[in-house]
């Protein structure tokens, strides 16, 4: 009776130990998720840090390749290309900007109760106007977020150079921290791992590469093609244009918005004309500079890409919009590595691989 008794407390023992430990993984895990939620945007922060290092990091083998000189000297000397040129178009062009965008502010309002009264001398417009939603205070409400963002300039600033450092950081000694990644897993895992890393790099580099190259070549034709057609603020709306097509889908949507405001105050015509500019480039980039940048990268679907948009943007604000794109790329390559090849057992075709 002794015996069965102490069997039996030790039975309870032990399922008391195995409750207390599942408990215990639960509420870490649980707290681990509530982290990484409130701390997402610093993530993303980071994951713009990575993207500017693997950037550097290309360019730099390159120049080393071409020139001769050593891995960080040729870092060093892309670095300062970077700030010299920042620094050249702050000095040549950052207070046309300003003033441009501080008038861009003041015209808007003015821009859409013209809009607006346009529209009531048309019975299509009329009928807009009455089943719509309240455009006015969804302007007015996006005015005042723009400007508080704008005036936030400590937040921007830090979140710049959290980016730029960080990018430097891990340009100039990428295999410490992949190093320290890579030993959180055994050794015979290692290799396959740092593989899909190495793929990863390589999609980014070519991925951030041709949007460059498309932000460059928008906002180049969009502030010669505003220019043309007499727009005001053609110069900063072509600037504008080319910093927001960053974000595929959303931003020729959302550098449209002004442009059409400022077009209707000077007529239906305007309008017309702008929007066929804006859909010429579109095209443009989608029959053209995606394809070649489609090349060297992977394919994420458009209806994924909105998605991950939104998600991430309510979890992180505008940075989860801004690095939405890469981050599903990213994560579609280790999908693929991890799920598809190693539990499906199917073979997986993915640039930079092999």
């Amino acid at each position: 009776m002794p015996q069965s008794l102490e069997s039996k407390e030790s039975k309870n023992l032990e399922l008391a130990r195995k409750v207390l430990i599942i408990s215990s993984i639960v509420v870490l895990v649980g707290l681990a998720v509530v982290l990484v939620w409130f701390s997402l945007q610093i993530l993303f922060l980071m994951f713009g840090g990575i993207l500017l290092a693997i950037f550097i990091r290309g360019i730099a083998t390159w120049t080393s390749r071409k020139t001769g000189l050593s891995r960080k000297w040729a870092i060093s000397l892309v670095i300062l290309a970077i700030v010299a040129f920042v620094l050249l178009f702050s000095a040549l062009f950052g207070m046309r900007i300003y003033e441009q965008v501080l008038k861009l502010m003041q015209e808007l309002p003015g821009s859409f109760e013209q809009f607006r009264e346009m529209l009531k001398g048309d019975q299509i417009g009329q009928l807009l106007l009455k089943s719509g939603p309240d455009f006015g205070n969804l302007l007015q409400k996006s005015i005042r977020n723009a400007s508080s963002f704008f005036s936030s300039v400590s937040g921007i600033v830090f979140s710049i150079l959290f980016i730029f450092f960080l990018g430097i950081y891990l340009a100039y000694d990428p295999d410490l921290y992949v190093g320290g990644i890579l030993q959180l897993f055994p050794s015979s895992k290692r290799p396959h791992i740092e593989q899909a890393l190495k793929s990863v790099g390589f999609i980014l580099h070519w991925w951030l590469i041709g949007r460059l190259f498309s932000m460059a070549v928008i906002g180049l034709f969009t502030g010669i093609g505003l220019w043309v057609l007499g727009m005001p603020l053609a110069f900063t709306l072509g600037v504008f244009a080319g910093i927001i097509s960053f974000i595929p889908y959303l931003g020729p949507i959302l550098s449209f918005v002004p442009v059409a405001l400022l077009a209707a105050t000077i007529g239906w015509n305007m309008v017309l004309y702008v929007l066929i500019l804006y859909l010429i480039i579109q095209m443009l980039e989608s029959y053209i500079l995606t394809p070649i940048v489609l090349q060297r990268t992977v394919m994420v679907p458009p209806l994924l890409t909105l998605t991950a948009q939104v998600l991430f943007g309510m979890a992180a604000g505008v940075v989860g919009i801004m690095f939405a794109l890469p981050v599903t790329a990213t994560l579609i390559v280790l999908i693929k590595f991890f799920y598809v090849q190693d539990v499906l057992g199917e073979e997986i075709d993915i640039k930079g691989v092999g």
